[in-house]
């Protein structure tokens, strides 16, 4: 079988999706090879390379020609028939919300993510949400069939698109090799590296609304001075969408901003952490809280959108909105050992759930359900 992965977002500087695609497509092309089936990338040409790290901020890992992102365009555009000449020959084209048309004459397939923009719109500019809109009208209701990275987002998609609940599968993405073999001196190094304490609480996403960062801060400052100042709240992401009015609360004491961290030293950032804090409104899967398991550290989430069923029992999920209940889970992390531990242990182990080669297995079996569909 033949199967093309629209790869368009490797080649934009972008976050969640582009770690998805990126590990998704490695782990796809290792598993059809032991299969016998065909796996591409669109663009053509375009070429993973598994010695370089992923860089969010560019393409580092990946080899392209400079002509390919305006190539996409330009087959994107209605009317041409440039993007079918170049998937001649394909069985299952998977879409990405840079695909403004679905191709012809091939079974089609896309990836939902969340939805957000239906569910939260404040959290989003208005230019992403009509765009997301588009896509979904364009493509997610016209695919044969769809892959949703959580049960909530597959839900969601019914209850928001009215897509029947039979054209959609659940597979789990998965997480980095890494985060499950980082050892304690990794962490130590990283933590010299950003002068970082023994003790910190940690944060890693983009800098926006959805991200409930001023909630966690707001939470954070009512723990006593003392414990501030031991254990500080280290936040790690670029800055999004209307993140202008968290700037200063960044700077504020004992709240560390260490901007954008390289992908290959997000393992041992969060190794070394006392916890992850992750109180999000709104995910589709949630990538750091299955990457903070995997390294074996207490998760603090809440109780919205799929983050209760990422986390399952293996970490503590409050109301997103509480102050109290935010502050009342740090301490409990902090003051009880025992508790950290068993959390720790506890994540690890329901981390093995978010392996790659788990999801790439899952994904060809759904890539052959699709086209042998009538």
């Amino acid at each position: 079988m033949r199967i093309t992965i629209d790869a368009t977002t490797l080649l934009l500087p972008s976050a969640g999706v582009k770690n998805y695609i990126y590990y998704w497509l490695r782990a796809l092309a290792v598993a059809a090879y032991a299969r016998g089936d065909s796996i591409r990338a669109y663009p053509p040409l375009l070429m993973l390379n598994p010695a370089a790290p992923l860089n969010h901020q560019q393409a580092d890992g990946v080899l392209f020609p400079s002509w390919l992102l305006p190539l996409v365009r330009l087959s994107n555009r209605c009317g041409n028939p440039l993007l079918d000449w170049l998937l001649h020959g394909v069985d299952v084209f998977h879409c990405s919300q840079h695909t403004a048309r679905r191709p012809r004459r091939m079974k089609t397939t896309a990836t939902i993510f969340d939805f957000s923009c239906w569910t939260r719109p404040e959290t989003h500019t208005p230019q992403n949400i009509a765009a997301t809109k588009r896509y979904a009208e364009n493509i997610l209701k016209r695919c044969d069939r769809l892959i949703a990275i959580s049960a909530h987002a597959r839900q969601d998609a019914f209850e928001v698109l009215g897509i029947p609940l039979d054209r959609i599968r659940v597979i789990y993405p998965g997480v980095a090799t890494e985060f499950f073999e980082v050892t304690d001196h990794q962490a130590a190094s990283v933590r010299t590296m950003y002068n970082l304490p023994q003790s910190y609480f940690l944060f890693v996403g983009c800098i926006e609304p959805r991200k409930n960062i001023r909630g966690l801060i707001a939470a954070y400052k009512t723990l006593p001075e003392a414990v501030q100042r031991e254990v500080p709240l280290v936040i790690a992401g670029p800055f999004g969408w209307e993140s202008d009015a968290v700037r200063p609360l960044l700077a504020s004491q004992n709240v560390l901003y260490l901007g954008y961290v390289p992908e290959v030293r997000l393992p041992a950032l969060f190794r070394g952490a006392t916890a992850l804090v992750y109180p999000s409104y709104y995910e589709g899967f949630g990538l750091p809280v299955a990457q903070a398991m995997a390294a074996g550290i207490p998760v603090i989430t809440s109780t919205s959108s799929s983050l209760p069923e990422v986390v399952g029992d293996a970490g503590l999920t409050v109301n997103p909105d509480s102050t109290a209940d935010l502050a009342g889970a740090l301490q409990r992390v902090l003051t009880s050992t025992a508790v950290a531990r068993d959390l720790g242990c506890r994540g690890r182990a329901r981390a093995q759930a978010y392996r790659w080669e788990a999801a790439a297995i899952a994904s060809l079996d759904f890539f052959h359900d699709v086209l042998q569909d009538n």
